[in-house]
């Protein structure tokens, strides 16, 4: 019953599309009187076109579009077409035109994609600048004969050993000074060693708080405690404020850096993420605050069981680090990333990516 129906639609349709061609009554050939005159092409299909709209563009009789669906056989529904397609007529080659003179043949363009192949870009992880400027402003790192700083902490108006925010207290200053100046109030942290050398090359300090300057009076300064980090206490030093920079921008430094981790903060025997170390390369070397850098591990000596010889494994990468503080000839740094706990010498280099 099936196949007996699909005849019957398939006569019905053959009749129909009979009737049709005899209604349109299309000529064999389309020649150019049947085109309109003066028209540019190519014709672009726009959204929304339908093959009578672009035959209506071409054809003096807009039911010609039976003709362009003839000569372009991949429309498989003439309800399908897509934007961005070009048709133009085109002169039928020398043989065509010996056969048909004065015809003409259409040509379809069909738009392709742009195909553009780069490399792949790798998007570095943002840094926490939070983190960054906390790091800054209660720690800092300094030459060591600034340890003296520019002054100290006298006391305050009574007894009291220990101040916080918004205590006024009073200062012995050795420095050039003006009302509503700030200073850095600092003690003693450890000295970063440079053992190669057998010198110190950096003091990290820890900042206990920053005060303004009120006034002053017989050689003491008045002053107020504008943050406070730590107690601060009498004789704890003074030293201009440092001016931290909200916005730092990460960037690998543009010289080879080849150095080693030369301390760790508290003295520790490992650090790991978020945690202070120092490198011993400096500004000499091309670094300032913002500069990235990268930790390796040494490769382990191993037996070769094949050779029967020992070889060394490759170095791998198991940190990244940004300078907080550059001196001459040894760097701050905060570890911004971490896969493996850092060690005393263990090799920096320029970053990894």
């Amino acid at each position: 019953m099936f196949r007996t129906l699909f005849f019957i639609i398939f006569f019905g349709l053959c009749i129909q599309s009979a009737a049709v061609a005899e209604t349109l009554n299309i000529p064999e050939h389309i020649t150019q009187q049947d085109l309109n005159p003066n028209i540019p092409q190519p014709y672009i299909i726009k959204k929304g076109d339908t093959l009578w709209d672009i035959a209506n563009y071409f054809f003096k009789d807009p039911e010609k579009w039976l003709k362009i669906w003839e000569k372009n056989l991949y429309i498989t529904n003439p309800d399908l077409i897509y934007p961005g397609n070009k048709i133009w007529f085109r002169p039928e080659s020398p043989q065509q035109q010996a056969q048909h003179q004065e015809s003409a043949s259409i040509h379809i363009e069909r738009k392709k994609p742009k195909i553009i192949i780069k490399p792949v870009e790798r998007l570095t992880p943002p840094k926490n600048n939070k983190i960054l400027m906390t790091a800054l402003m209660h720690q800092d790192f300094i030459a060591p004969h600034k340890q003296q700083g520019v002054g100290y902490v006298l006391g305050a108006r009574d007894d009291r050993l220990n101040f916080g925010i918004h205590d006024l207290i009073y200062l012995k200053i050795t420095y050039p000074v003006h009302t509503g100046d700030h200073f850095d109030v600092f003690r003693d942290g450890d000295p970063v060693w440079d053992a190669k050398h057998e010198k110190v090359v950096g003091l990290l300090v820890e900042h206990l708080g920053v005060v303004k300057i009120l006034s002053e009076e017989q050689g003491v300064y008045r002053a107020v405690i504008t943050q406070g980090f730590q107690e601060i206490m009498r004789g704890d030093r003074i030293k201009p404020a440092q001016a931290i920079n909200p916005n730092i921008i990460p960037q690998a430094p543009k010289q080879h850096i080849v150095g080693r981790v030369l301390y760790i903060q508290n003295h520790g025997s490992a650090a790991g993420q978020n945690q202070i170390i120092g490198i011993n390369r400096g500004l000499s070397d091309g670094l300032k605050t913002g500069s990235t850098l990268s930790i390796y591990r040494s490769g382990r000596r191993i037996v070769d069981q094949t050779k029967d010889r020992d070889i060394t494994l490759p170095q791998e990468h198991i940190a990244d680090i940004m300078v907080l503080k550059a001196q001459r000839d040894a760097s701050l740094c905060l570890v911004t990333y971490s896969t493996s706990a850092i060690h005393l010498a263990d090799l920096v280099r320029n970053p990894a990516h």
